[in-house]
Order: C-alpha cells, then structure tokens, then sequence
C-alpha cells in the first residue's frame, strides 16, 4: 500500500509536468491539437497561444477559408493566413519535432493540422451562425418595432414638458414686466419655450434613430464594414455641423438678447410718452404729435433690431448690416435736408439781418409782422394778430417786406 502511494506522488508532478508542457489550440470549447514542442525561444504553450490569436483574427476577420495556405520553409512547413496579395499572417510552424511520436512526417502534420484549421474555423462559424444569426433576424424583424417604441417614448415625454410649460403659465413663466410696462408677454414666453422644446424633440429623434440603426448594421459583417466607414464620415460631418450648430446658437442667443433689448426699449418709449399723454394739458406737444413721434421712435427701434440681426448672421452678415446702414443714412438724409437747409437759412438772416423784427413781409400767402427767427422756424404775425410758423427755407425764396407799417396811407401820386 506504501508503495502504491509513493508512486501515486511521484506519477502527479510528472502528470502536471506533461499537461504543463503541453499546449492546446482551441475554437470556441473545441480543441483542434496539441504542441508539445518548443520553437526557438517559444514555449509550447506561447506557439499555441499565437496560433489561437491567429485563428481569432481570422474569425473575427470574416476572411475566406481558401486564404490559408501551407508554405513549405527550408525543412519545416508554415501555415499562413493571406489578408491580401501583399500582406500575410503566420498562423503557426510545423516542425521536425512536433512529428515525435505521431508517426507521420512533416508534410502530413502540416496537411493535418491545416485541414483541422480549416474544419474548426468552418464549424465554429456555423455554430454562431446558428444562434447568431437567428437572434439578428429577430432583431432586424422586431427593429422598425424598436424606432416606432423609441419614436412613442420621445414624442410622450415631449408632450408630457409641453403639457407641464401651459400649465405654468401666469406661474414660472409670468412673462417680463418692468414699472407696469410688459416686454415679453407670458403668452410669448410659454410658445417660445414650446417651440425650443419642439426642435429638442426633432433633433433626439434624428439622433437616436441614426445611432440605431448604425447598430443594427453593425451586427452583420457584410454591412459592418460600410457602417465604419459611414460612421467615420459621419464624425468628420458632425464636427462641421457642431460648428455650424455653434454658430447658430451664438446667432439665437444673440438675436435673443437683441429682442429683449429691444422690447426693453419699447418699454421704456412707453413710459415715456405715457407721461407725456397724461399731463398733455401741461405740454405744448399736441397729441397727435405724440402718437407720431412714439411710432418713429418705435420704428427706429426696430430698424436698429434688424441691423443687430443681420449682423450677428453667421457669415458676411456684417457686410449686409453695414450696407443696411449706409441706405438709411442716405434716406435719413434726404429726409431732414430741408431741416438743416432751414438750419442754415435761420443762422444766415440771424448774421447778417436782412430783415429785422417788426418789418412786415410776405411769405407765401401770409402776410404780417416778422415776431421771431428761429433756428429751424420762424414766425409771424398777421393782421388778426394770429401767430404763423413758417420754415427758414421760405425766407430764401422772394419775399416781399415793407420797413413801415401797413397801416401808414400809400403815397398818391395821381393828380385830380
């Protein structure tokens, strides 16, 4: 019994001695062959290990089976995988001494060895295409199912944040009020919110639809390919949209703060006038005038708007905007010439005085007292004593004046 066990011990180290000194290569749970052999400065066990990577690579590859080929190389044999016409991949090396104890030579190791290769690599296809391969026809079957429970789940967590925005009308979202004044109603609030929340919906619906459908072709070999290719494509296009997109967010925050601006300023021209509207009484601005002087200021308001607008279009946008400026300034001009030729009247007859107050001229069909020469108009008054404005400009067409009093009697220079 003694004996029996002390050879027992002694038959373990040698066993674990022979396993360790032997390597397998495997497909998947199969096993093709073992090494029991070093080459070079190779383990038995590393030898296998290269040629397991290699058959992985050729699996994973999708490479034809016809590409693996036996080379003869001096007095040993070297199974190789051709990825292409130029490029090749040593799968392993049959030498003299892997053929100890197999009783054949290295030729019909090596055609050995290759054929199981190739029947390992055949069968380990068909058993994931078997699984594989029903599984991703199920897939490509229930994937429109997919798009349409990912389309139902976007647009119902929209509707749900739109539902809630209405809802907080008057609440979250009382719109911008400054001194009894509203710039931005809460109506036009709430719809600005529920349109960005709109164009949120459409561009994660794009985005979740296009990764999908990217991973479904990825599972297939045959598409896989063309969807790293496109996918590359698609990360070259995403970085000049993301720019593109940048641009337009900086183009909406800034025509955004211009809007507030500019109804802040509407806003205060309401202010402004209102107090003027009010104490009317008081003023010696009629209220017609004001009504037509708040709808200019409001006009140029929105003038200068647009001009902020087209200048913060991405692009040449500036170019538009100074152009914008140049015509208005062109119309502005031609506008309030006679102003400033009125200007420029008043300040000639207020130097040299050809006429002076009190002198009785004729502009037009008025005729009367000169009382005042102002800088843009100037006034007379007539015989009913009633007061007539009169631009400076009239001064420079022929007028007809009198140094004395209508009242003195004309000479009569007719004799009876």
């Amino acid at each position: 019994m003694k004996r029996f066990v002390i050879i027992l011990l002694c038959l373990v180290p040698l066993a674990a001695f022979a396993v360790d000194s032997t390597a397998c290569i495997k497909i998947g749970n199969e096993i093709l062959f073992c090494i029991n052999q070093p080459e070079g400065s190779l383990k038995s066990q590393q030898r296998a290990q290269i040629a397991t990577n290699a058959i992985e690579d050729i699996m994973t590859g999708g490479g034809s089976l016809d590409s693996i080929k036996i080379v003869e190389c001096d007095s040993q044999f070297v199974i190789v995988y051709k990825k292409s016409a130029s490029d090749s991949m040593q799968v392993i090396s049959v030498l003299p001494a892997d053929t100890f104890g197999t009783g054949k030579t290295i030729e019909e190791l090596s055609q050995d060895w290759y054929w199981k290769i190739r029947r390992g690599i055949a069968g380990e296809r068909e058993r994931s295409l078997s699984a594989g391969t029903i599984a991703k026809l199920a897939l490509g079957v229930l994937f429109p199912v997919f798009l349409i429970l990912a389309y139902i789940l976007i647009h119902r967590i929209y509707t749900s944040l739109a539902k809630s925005t209405v809802k907080c009308e008057g609440t979250a979202f009382r719109g911008i009020t400054i001194k009894g004044a509203e710039f931005i109603p809460s109506r036009l609030q709430v719809n600005i919110v529920l349109k960005l929340l709109f164009a949120l919906k459409w561009i994660v619906v794009v985005i979740v639809f296009y990764v999908m459908i990217l991973g479904f072709f990825t599972l297939f070999p045959p598409t896989k390919t063309y969807t790293d290719v496109i996918l590359a494509t698609s990360l070259n296009w995403l970085g000049v949209v993301g720019n593109v997109l940048i641009d337009v967010a900086t183009f909406l925050i800034a025509g955004a703060a211009l809007y507030i601006i500019a109804r802040i300023l509407w806003g205060l021209v309401d202010i402004i006038f209102r107090h003027y509207e009010v104490s009317s009484e008081t003023t010696k601005i009629p209220l017609l005038a004001l009504a037509s002087l708040k709808r200019f200021f409001k006009l140029v308001i929105a003038f200068f708007f647009a001009v902020g607008l087209v200048a913060v279009v991405p692009g040449h946008g500036e170019y538009v905007a100074l152009a914008m400026l140049l015509l208005a300034t062109i119309f502005l001009g031609i506008a309030v010439l006679p102003f400033i030729t009125s200007i420029f009247a008043g300040l000639a007859f207020a130097l040299f005085r050809g006429i002076k107050f009190d002198d009785t001229i004729t502009v037009g069909k008025a005729t009367g007292k000169l009382k005042a020469i102002g800088l843009v108009w100037s006034s007379l008054s007539d015989e009913q004593g009633e007061e007539i404005l009169f631009m400076n400009t009239a001064l420079l067409r022929p007028i007809f004046y009198k140094p004395y009093s209508m009242e003195e009697p004309p000479l009569d220079t007719e004799t009876e």
